[in-house]
């Protein structure tokens, strides 16, 4: 789910002239909401619950959750869901970039 998260932010180099304003507003959510900040079960349970169900938790809590027994593997059901629609999302917007892309030179 990380290599995937890497290549939607690489490929917002298509549409940007600087990238790295993108890979610093994805850092900081991705520490902030997988868990690597703060363990999500720490968090107010709003926002637990928000959480629980978002994409970034794949990349700490669910892993280490899982690990320490805390979590059942059910949980990871969500992860292959949010794996198919990010997959689907890169695939379309690499075809998007595709068709943008201009090579000059020989």
């Amino acid at each position: 789910m990380g290599v995937l998260f890497h290549y939607l932010v690489g490929l917002s180099a298509f549409w940007t002239i600087e990238i790295r304003w993108v890979r610093r507003v994805f850092r900081g959510l991705s520490i902030f909401m997988s868990g690597q900040l703060l363990p999500i079960q720490l968090m107010p349970s709003s926002l637990q619950r928000a959480l629980t169900w978002s994409p970034f938790q794949t990349l700490v809590n669910l892993p280490v959750s899982t690990w320490l027994g805390v979590s059942s593997p059910r949980a990871w059901w969500s992860a292959v869901v949010w794996l198919g629609i990010l997959g689907g999302l890169a695939w379309k917007l690499t075809q998007m970039a595709q068709r943008r892309l201009e090579v000059q030179g020989g």
